[in-house]
């Protein structure tokens, strides 16, 4: 089941290079349903309220963005997992682009 987040008021700065999403049994890059491939993002989440280090899978060219970037992540959504008995939250997004001045003042 895929959840769309809303990110108004979101703020989300970038904490880490992006890294290629490999396939574990043949180290092929993985795709998303367009056949781009998969790359992973460490972001700040900042709601005003508590901060969280989250993980967002965007799909396409590795975004380019500098060390505290602030970013907006377009069609943000979350789906939860349950791995080997292990549960989690993966969030992927269409894009990830820089953020404007509208949304950092949000």
């Amino acid at each position: 089941m895929l959840l769309p987040i809303a990110t108004d008021g979101i703020k989300l700065e970038v904490t880490s290079e992006p890294k290629a999403i490999t396939n574990y049994d043949n180290g092929a890059p993985k795709l998303d349903e367009k056949g781009r491939p998969l790359f992973s993002v460490r972001v700040l989440w900042d709601d005003g309220k508590s901060t969280e280090m989250i993980t967002i899978k965007v799909g396409g060219q590795p975004p380019a963005f500098g060390h505290r970037a602030q970013v907006k992540a377009v069609g943000l959504v979350a789906q939860p997992y349950v791995v080997n008995g292990k549960d989690g939250i993966s969030f992927t997004a269409e894009s990830l682009q820089p953020a404007t001045a509208s949304s950092k003042a949000a």
